[in-house]
């Protein structure tokens, strides 16, 4: 918009009443501008006066004390007025030094008068009382007359009068026009109106034009999505007509070579019937012309005859040969079927060219019409339920569905082989019969291989969303769990498909999903994914196994199936101890029944003890007065602990015989010892007959290695008893940790060190796997363990050393780590009924009743004082037992410290203080001890 010219400003008339400029003729120039000078040095002093004044100091003025006086002066009169006097003076003085004063007139000095007025007043109404460098802010004239005009008019006409007279004044004295200045405050008020109203419009334009684009982008990728959707509906129909196409030529080329074969078979069956009844016809005409030709003629011409119409030899009846050489019931078969094939000759009519091409091997000829049906329509079924979209990215072949595992069990067994004691004079007890437990052997549920391919196909859909690349190779079907190998493609880390567990199992809406990574041994990693259906593991079915019946071993453990269904046995000499843990409702008591029964179904009262410690007084009451236990089942944690210390104390006892008779096992012991009894009689008898030992040597006081002689180290004393095997169990090994620590830990430790020599084993079960419970001692002596499900991957490392256990599925669902396997088994546990265990006990019961041994639980009493056998006594002992009663704590670490011995040592002194009764007994889970007794003074400690 083009600016408006400003006009130019006409000259004032000459008139005596305006203002003219001053004449410059020139002559007076000179004097003008020594004027202009001077009234420029005077305006400046003024406003250097006045802007350094201050009330209270002259020196600090800058034009002194008369510059002081001035601005005093001025500001008083007119306050902040005097200011813009000074630089309007300072402007006058300017125009006057270039000649552009103009002469002043009345009506300048009036609008001078006027300006002055209603600045004054103006400030005094503005400021009020508060005062400026000492004085009004309006001045004197700004305060008389402000306040005379406020009282008469109020403050609001006051201001009003004020603001009209300094427009007057301005008006007066300048050449400002107020209808021109108005004009041009409007037209830049309408110049900046229609910017902002143009920029608005040009805003909205670009947004109107974007939502459009944004439209147009949409709707075009709403149509290309339609489209794709059409050329994928379209792909899939052109895929299902292709299917459609190969069904029916390979039915058709089925039916084909099947009615040739039909043909073939019906034109040799009609000729075969043609040289019967020939050959019969021929044979009755020569029986009627002579009955005796038959029986007359030489053997080899009748074979030759014979062989020629294609008839057996001639040791048969002419009748019953040719009725047995008719068609028999599958040549009618074969009519039948051929019958069928002909009624079908309109459909095969329709054949096309390309169908009877015996070169084609896509469909082999020798297929049964309705097999290839059924495999093409199979094949139909899981390309549909692939994706088709990725028709040319699926593998040619799927994977591999390996066959479900049969268990090699038989359920008609009647009942149990007599077990033989292991001494002659102990009675033969009889084995619980195979039929006490329940299940009939149902067969396994059929396997669905469309449905696992289909899960196969969504898993490998799955992985490729979280960016891991591979293949499912082979799908291993089981009793619970299938487990998918997964083969992934070159790059891909394992640990990123570990981690990923719990995705999966939401893709796949599974309950939990465990992933080893990798498989041992096959170079793939196996995800095993719930069954939609889970089928039961019964402990029968694993009773009833080769591999448990085959079993020489005692303490055979049947414990369950594996992932794929092979029905998983261990001995328990071999592990040598085993540890089990799992929460609540994880299976765990269920499995320590199957174990247990699994020995009552291999071992009698006589091979087999058992030491049970239940703290919960629930689990295994059912066993109680079965003649294999030692004592009744224990549920006092401070009598387990005597117990334990009793088994300690038999291993002990068990090492000295076997060093003794010079074996290494109990096994070997039991030999041995049957031998040497054996040489025993034998020696006995001779010496009945009076015969003399040193004809034949059959048994030696000293040892030997000499053929038929046996090192005998109890001569002339009675030969010990057979060992059989003690298992040691404990329900919940948790109660006892948190009762006597330090002395089950300890007895413990010492079982799962040394005693498997000494058949004796130990089975620890806990629902709380935590450190204090399972400490590192406990863990490095029994590498055999087994975790059913527990509550956090921290529990699972801290039974398995690894993670997965918390992704198991309950109900006997567990893995198992063992000495043959550094890493975990999956182990389905077998199901066994509180009325199959009753059965099963009450069995054992109707034979014989338990022999109990009442010094496991009866308190030992050694030689020495207190208890204690003093010349075993550690020489540190005096100096430990002066530590406690000074300090009157009784800390075992502490002892560490200060005698400088090792833990084994300072926890002995410990317990020889108890049994003395220096110290309390361990209680709580920090085993602390209350001491007993005062510190030691002149005549010895003082009993508290």
């Amino acid at each position: 918009m083009a600016k408006k010219k400003k006009q130019k400003a006409l000259p004032p008339p000459s008139d005596t009443s305006s203002s003219s400029v001053l004449p410059s003729p020139a002559g007076s120039s000179r004097g003008l501008e020594a004027a202009g000078v001077a009234m420029v040095i005077v305006a400046l002093a003024l406003c250097f006066a006045l802007f350094s004044f201050s009330p209270g100091s002259r020196g600090d003025n800058l034009v002194g004390p008369v510059g002081h006086q001035i601005a005093r002066m001025l500001l008083g009169g007119i306050g902040v007025v005097g200011y813009v006097v000074g630089l309007f003076l300072v402007g006058v003085a300017g125009a006057t030094l270039f000649g552009r004063m103009r002469v002043p007139t009345i009506l300048s000095v009036v609008s001078a008068m006027s300006i002055t007025f209603g600045a004054t007043v103006l400030a005094h109404l503005v400021a009020g009382e508060p005062e400026l460098l000492g004085h009004p802010a309006g001045g004197v004239l700004g305060a008389v007359l402000g306040s005379l005009m406020a009282s008469v008019i109020g403050a609001v006409g006051a201001a009003l009068v004020a603001i009209g007279a300094t427009l007057v004044g301005v008006i007066g004295i300048s050449d400002l026009s107020l209808s021109r200045a108005l004009g041009d405050a409007g037209a830049a008020l309408r110049y900046v109106t229609i910017g902002a109203v143009g920029r608005f419009s040009v805003w909205r334009a670009a947004r109107v034009a974007a939502q459009k684009r944004e439209e147009e982008i949409v709707e075009a990728a709403r149509s290309a999505r339609a489209q794709a959707d059409l050329e994928r509906d379209a792909r899939e129909r052109q895929l299902l007509e292709d299917l459609e196409e190969k069904q029916r030529i390979a039915v058709l080329k089925a039916t084909a070579k099947a009615e040739q074969r039909a043909l073939a078979r019906i034109a040799a069956d009609e000729a075969k019937q043609r040289i019967e009844e020939q050959a019969t016809a021929e044979v009755v005409e020569a029986e009627d012309d002579d009955g005796e030709e038959w029986h007359s003629m030489e053997p080899e011409v009748v074979e030759r005859e014979l062989v020629e119409v294609g008839l057996p030899g001639p040791g048969a009846d002419p009748e019953i040969v040719i009725a047995s050489d008719l068609p028999s019931d599958a040549d009618d078969e074969d009519l039948e079927d051929a019958v069928e094939v002909i009624e079908r000759i309109d459909f095969a009519s329709q054949l096309p060219s390309e169908a009877i091409d015996d070169d084609d091997d896509e469909v082999p000829f020798d297929v049964d019409p309705v097999e290839s049906t059924q495999q093409v329509s199979s094949t139909a079924i899981v390309a549909e339920a692939s994706d088709p979209s990725e028709e040319d990215t699926a593998p040619s072949e799927g994977p591999r569905i390996h066959e479900r595992i049969k268990t090699e069990a038989r359920f008609d067994e009647e009942a149990s082989q007599p077990a033989l004691p292991l001494e002659p004079e102990k009675p033969v007890y009889q084995l619980p019969p195979i039929n006490l437990l329940d299940y009939e052997g149902d067969a396994p549920a059929e396997i669905d291989q469309i449905s696992l391919r289909g899960k196969a196909t969504r898993l490998e859909e799955k992985l490729k969303t979280y960016g891991v690349e591979g293949k499912v190779t082979a799908i291993r079907p089981g009793p619970v769990v299938t487990t998918y190998e997964y083969q992934p493609a070159p790059g891909v880390k394992v640990s990123k498909i570990a981690n990923l567990s719990d995705d999966i199992a939401m893709s796949m809406e599974a309950v939990r999903v465990r992933i080893v990574a990798p498989i041992p041994g096959r170079g793939v990693v196996g995800i095993e994914l719930p069954n939609d259906k889970r089928e039961n593991v019964y402990l029968k079915e694993i009773v009833a196994h080769e591999r448990f019946k085959k079993s020489s071993s005692l303490l055979t453990l049947a414990l369950g199936k594996d992932a794929e269904g092979d029905a998983q046995v261990r001995d328990l000499r071999k592990m040598p101890h085993f540890l089990i843990a799992g929460t609540t409702g994880s299976g765990k008591s269920v499995s320590i029944n199957t174990m247990i029964l699994s020995i009552l179904y291999k071992a009698t009262p006589d091979q087999v003890k058992f030491i049970m410690v239940d703290p919960k007084m629930l689990e295994l009451s059912l066993y109680q007065d079965i003649p294999h236990l030692l004592l009744p089942v224990v549920t006092d944690p401070r009598k387990a602990s005597r117990a334990l210390q009793w088994a300690v104390d038999e291993m002990e006892r068990r090492y000295q015989l076997l060093s003794e008779i010079k074996v290494r096992d109990i096994d070997s012991f039991n030999k041995r010892l049957e031998k040497l009894r054996d040489a025993r009689k034998k020696a006995a008898e001779r010496a009945r007959l009076g015969e003399s030992d040193e004809e034949v040597p059959e048994v030696s006081v000293v040892p030997t290695r000499e053929k038929g002689k046996i090192h005998d180290p109890w001569p002339g004393q009675d030969l010990p008893e057979a060992l059989p095997y003690i298992v040691v169990l404990i329900d919940e090994f948790a109660d006892l940790m948190c009762v006597a620590p330090r002395d089950v830990e300890a007895s413990v430790q010492r079982l799962a060190q040394k005693a498997r020599a000494a058949g004796i084993h130990v089975l620890l079960a806990t629902q709380r796997p935590s450190t204090d419970v399972i400490t590192g001692v406990i863990k490095n002596n029994f590498p055999s363990r087994i975790s059913f499900r527990v509550a956090s991957r921290h529990d699972s490392a801290t039974i398995l050393n690894n993670p997965g256990a918390e992704n198991l599925l309950g109900m006997g669902d567990s893995l198992m780590l063992s000495v043959n396997s550094p890493s975990p088994v999956r182990i389905h546990g077998g199901f066994v009924s509180e009325d199959e265990v009753e059965r099963v006990v009450d069995f054992w019961r109707a034979q014989a009743k338990p022999k109990y041994d009442p010094t496991i639980l009866a308190k030992r009493d050694e030689d020495g004082a207190d208890g204690v056998d003093m010349e075993d006594a550690d020489e540190h002992y005096d100096t430990a037992v002066k530590i406690v009663t000074d300090t009157q704590k009784a800390s075992i670490s502490a002892l560490q410290r200060k005698l400088r011995v090792g833990y084994n040592r300072a926890a002995r002194m410990i317990e020889m203080m108890e049994l003395q009764g220096i110290v309390g007994p361990a209680v709580g889970p920090k085993g602390e001890r209350e001491v007993m007794v005062k510190p030691i003074g002149p005549d010895g400690p003082e009993r508290t």
